[in-house]
């Protein structure tokens, strides 16, 4: 405390917090280039979207490869959760059900998400597009601060960065990954959580670092996982690379961890329930490989950043890592720079050698990709590859004007001769075609005229700052427009939406509160459930359920590694599965058993269909029945076969039908009586077939996941015809013929239904029903079962909560892939209730982590205040002896030189206190890294000295 009881008053008294606006640090003179930064990638993605034909520009769309299979359905059914007060939780219009909140936190975790309820529901494609054009201003907005931020450069030089922030946007992973729309959450705030790293190294200001990093994870924790790991990185060249830094590297890094541990924890929301859920998906049956198979050489991954070459999305591991052909020049200049210590170039070169063996090595491929090898999409982390070659770029660009011409010109030479040996030597050399070799010697040796421009002169160095951004977006535009941005047309996409949506409210109506599903008959992707909003059984998503992947194909349906999907489907398992109603494109021909029943037909040329014989979501079968069905048959109609026969006793349901005939390319037969008939293809034989049955046409794919293919009613003397389109295969077509006994459905059908729930209301995350059990046995539910542990670690917690006639009751599963439990005989009152494991734990910690961001950001600001209070209570103290003795001069006559005050001093006795008491308070309110460092003054090498000796118009 001061001993000055009036400088004591006069003190301004302590508020919390405190935040103060630099209005001139906020001048739109400033906030300009970020303006600027923002708008041009934008307008380079629009003039490729006019040149493509997107919407409003044309009738195209830029859905592609997942956007068109998974993000755009799962994006409408977010939609129509927000409009209709859905819960977040759960959604049966995905694969009979499925745990939504795990789901959202792979594909829809940003927050800005939300917004999509403030557009029309016709226009969900374009909300997505919005988006992503969004990102990418975003992207190139942070590298261009922080790039200002890192060489603290304003005004007409703050521009400079700008064309490293196009370069960003607009790279070759922008081109070959820019439809993964939850993914470019990671890539814009990349740069500040870098910047916010620095802080804390350097400055013991961890929150940006903490907070962007937080963020990061949260919108999507699959991306953040190559975050993590290339901060962790570069916080190991920050230690490194900085002599001071290295006396501290204990203390420095345990911060880092801190920090890195708190934002990790601010993501639980997410992270804990999709974790719990994680033992249910595909991925967590991947296994540890140590396998340092090299994927190819240093040459010719570098020649992948030339300009055109087009972006590899498949499994050949080639990294996407074009960012501009500036860039050939920049980083020569970079290790040109000798301003730049050896310590930081060494260390920027072990980064990049590091990332080659990232992306050449299977061993850090699976490390990199969280333990698991890509399933095409390789190299997921090279957008931090870029982040680092365009920082060290802009490090050479800020040194052009100690550059010489010859300096210059060999340079030039350099890049030439690169891009040369590309065509002829790399072993990707059918990309490195004549055009790639051409736009990227054009745009090097443009780029090397307005370098050499610049470097000469002040007077036109703003022109060329705009030379060089038009020139930047003229190369980005051309290499976007060759290599990225496929489309498909619009009202293909959605020509059906109106259609479905007129049918499902018919459906609505009929049904009122009791449960149904619906299915098309042809399926355009596996989220159609969600893409349309009706309840389906099919999903191809990262968070599908692996038991049902497992289930699927037994069954005679579509499966693969994360998806699983209604082709393939009978009218048993139809039956089985509960659904109810088939949406079909085409009129159906009528069938004598009564399969089905035509509900509506509509001008949007869209049928409906009521399965007579589907079940109810759950209905009692006999437990030992259950238990004897043998799952592991040689063939799904096998495995059909058995269930029928132990349930109901009739044998040889689908019966093998199969007619003599001559395996060949093509393979037309006929029927020898009436019945409803399946094929299945071997899956050694081609992998598309064209089917032709009673004059409709149509091509299944993936053959090779061994499904069924239903030709439907067919008369005594109708013929099929089966064909391999692909007219380069070899590969001959090999079927087995089966008819289903349709004439026994109706028994088959009564003795699965003797003891059927009823439901009499159900929502996202309750269902209400009642059962009159005639037998006591199995209750078998197609509600997906779902239960898991964080990680497989501790008890496992099940997402859904039973209750029987009141009280809580545990249940089983049947495959770990139904809910089933055991009822005795008797009328029975059920509740199921659903909240996502880990829901309530992972919020919790959310909220106590975003309150200790929130105390570090208040105690920090109170921090910075005490200092600074410190400070102006030290410099008013001095002020003070001053005047005084000044004042004590005047008032004794003593004639000394005007102003020295140091004779004076000993009679001032406490203001002297006064002032050393509060320059003590400085002191200890300043940690020891933040005190003035002799060291600093002086230079780490001797090329820093020699800089220090440069003449002031070469500094």
């Amino acid at each position: 405390m001061p001993r000055n009881k009036k400088a004591a008053a006069s003190m301004p008294k302590k508020k919390w917090f405190e935040i103060h606006i630099d209005r001139e640090k906020y001048k739109f003179t400033n906030i300009l280039p970020y303006l600027i930064a923002f708008i041009l990638p934008i307008f380079v993605m629009l003039v490729v979207f006019i040149q493509r034909g997107i919407w409003p520009f044309g009738d195209r769309c830029f859905l592609r490869t997942d956007l068109y299979h998974q993000y755009a359905p799962f994006f409408h059914e977010l939609k129509y959760k927000l409009d209709n007060g859905g819960s977040l939780f759960y959604s049966w219009n995905i694969g009979c059900g499925t745990n939504f909140w795990a789901l959202s936190s792979y594909y829809l975790a940003d927050p800005f998400n939300l917004l999509i309820a403030l557009f029309p529901e016709n226009y969900v494609i374009e909300f997505v597009t919005l988006a992503i054009l969004t990102k990418m201003g975003l992207c190139s907005v942070t590298l261009t601060y922080y790039l200002n931020k890192r060489s603290d450069k304003h005004g007409a030089e703050a521009y400079t960065a700008v064309f490293f922030g196009i370069c960003y946007a607009l790279s070759g992973y922008m081109a070959a990954y820019s439809w993964n729309v939850m993914w470019l959450d990671c890539l814009w705030l990349f740069p500040l959580v870098i910047l916010g790293l620095e802080r804390l190294v350097k400055e013991n200001k961890g929150l940006l670092y903490c907070v962007t990093l937080g963020f990061s994870i949260l919108t999507n924790f699959y991306i953040s996982i190559m975050v993590c790991l290339g901060v962790a990185v570069y916080c190991f060249f920050l230690l490194g690379t900085e002599r001071r830094m290295l006396k501290d590297f204990a203390e420095k890094f345990a911060k880092f961890m801190g920090y890195t541990f708190l934002a990790i924890l601010f993501a639980s929301i997410y992270l804990v329930p999709y974790f719990m859920h994680f033992d249910m998906t595909g991925s967590s049956t991947s296994t540890f490989t140590w396998k340092w198979t090299s994927y190819f050489s240093v040459f010719d991954m570098m020649s992948r950043q030339l300009m055109n070459v087009q972006p590899h999305t498949g499994l050949e591991h080639w990294p996407n890592i074009y960012c501009g052909m500036a860039i050939f020049i920049m980083i020569p200049f970079y290790y040109m720079n000798r301003k730049i210590t050896l310590r930081e170039k060494i260390g920027y070169t072990l980064v990049l050698i590091f990332f080659y063996f990232s992306f050449s090595t299977r061993a850090m491929d699976y490390i990199w990709h969280g333990f698991h090898i890509p399933n095409s999409l390789p190299c997921r982390q090279s957008f931090i590859y870029i982040f680092i070659l365009l920082t060290m770029g802009y490090r050479g660009f800020s040194d052009l004007k100690n550059r010489s011409f010859k300096e210059i010109i060999f340079t030039m030479l350099g890049a030439l001769a690169f891009v040369i040996a590309a065509e002829k030597l790399a072993i990707s050399s059918e990309t490195i075609t004549n055009y790639v070799v051409y736009a990227s010697a054009i745009f090097i040796v443009l780029y090397t005229i307005l370098v050499y421009i610049y470097r000469k002169g002040k007077v036109f160095r703003d022109v060329l700052i705009v030379i060089m951004l038009a020139l930047c977006c003229i190369e980005n535009t051309i290499n976007t427009s060759i290599t990225s941005v496929s489309t498909v047309g619009r009202n293909d996409y959605t020509s059906f939406d109106d259609g479905v949506e007129d049918a499902m409210e018919i459906i609505e109506e009929r049904e009122g509160d009791g449960f149904y599903r619906v299915e098309k008959l042809e399926l355009r992707t596996k989220n159609d459930g969600a893409w349309l909003s009706y309840p389906s059984i099919s999903n191809f998503s990262s968070t599908a359920d692996r038991y049902l992947t497992s289930l699927y194909p037994k069954l005679g349906m579509e499966s693969s590694f994360n998806a699983y999907g209604a082709s393939g489907a009978t009218y048993f398992t139809d039956m089985i599965f509960g659904v109810k109603y088939t949406i079909a494109k085409r009129e159906l021909p009528d069938d004598p058993y009564g399969l089905y029943t035509l509900v509506s037909t509509n001008n949007n040329n869209v049928w409906v269909y009521e399965n007579n014989y589907s079940l109810p979501l759950g209905y009692v079968l006999d437990s030992d029945a259950l238990d004897d069905w043998d799952l592991f048959g040689s063939t799904a109609v096998v495995i059909l076969n058995d269930l029928v026969n132990q349930v109901t006793g009739i044998e040889e349901f689908f019966e093998d039908v199969t007619p003599d005939y001559s395996s060949s390319k093509e393979v037309t037969c006929s029927v020898e009586e009436d019945g409803v008939y399946y094929i299945y293809a071997a899956k050694t034989g081609p992998s598309k077939i064209n089917l032709t049955v009673n004059g409709y046409s149509r091509d299944w794919d993936n053959m090779s996941r061994g499904y069924l293919l239903n030709l439907g009613y067919m008369s005594a003397g109708d013929t099929f015809k089966l064909k391999n389109p692909d007219n380069d295969s070899t590969k001959n077509i090999s079927f087995t013929l089966f008819r289903m006994k349709a004439e026994q459905i109706d028994e088959v059908h009564e003795i699965f239904n003797e003891s059927p729930m009823i439901v009499d209301s159900w929502e996202d995350t309750k269902i209400e029903a009642h059962i009159n059990v005639t037998t006591a046995g199995t209750l078998f539910t197609t509600i997906p079962y779902e239960t898991g542990s964080f990680l497989k670690v501790g008890t496992a917690t099940k997402s859904w909560k039973l209750k029987v006639d009141g009280v809580e009751t545990d249940y089983y599963s049947f495959q770990n892939a139904f809910i089933t439990l055991d009822l005795s005989e008797g009328e029975h009152t059920l509740e199921f209730t659903y909240q996502p494991a880990g829901f309530t734990v992972g919020l919790i910690i959310t909220l106590l982590s975003a309150l200790a961001m929130i105390l570090i950001f208040i105690l920090g600001k109170r921090r910075e205040k005490r200092i600074k209070g410190a400070i102006d209570r030290a410099e008013q103290a001095e002020k003070d002896l001053f005047a005084a003795a000044e004042e004590f001069v005047k008032t004794h006559k003593i004639e000394a030189p005007a102003g020295d005050s140091e004779s004076t001093a000993s009679a001032l006795h406490d203001r002297e206190d006064y002032a050393d008491d509060s320059i003590d308070d400085i002191a200890v309110s300043i940690p020891f890294d933040e005190k003035p460092d002799s060291s600093d003054e002086k230079p780490d090498s001797a090329d820093e000295k020699q800089d220090e000796d440069l003449p002031e118009d070469e500094e």
